[in-house]
């Protein structure tokens, strides 16, 4: 059994994913605030 199977990684990824297409389209100094934001 892979990792790649389990709902909990499957979720994830699919939010990873939807993240980031949603934030592809940011100017470069957004993405970096942002970047900032999540680290905290």
């Amino acid at each position: 059994m892979s990792f790649k199977t389990l709902l909990a990684y499957k979720k994830g990824f699919e939010l990873v994913m939807e993240v980031f297409h949603l934030t592809k389209e940011f100017p470069r100094s957004e993405v970096f605030n942002n970047i900032d934001l999540i680290l905290m």
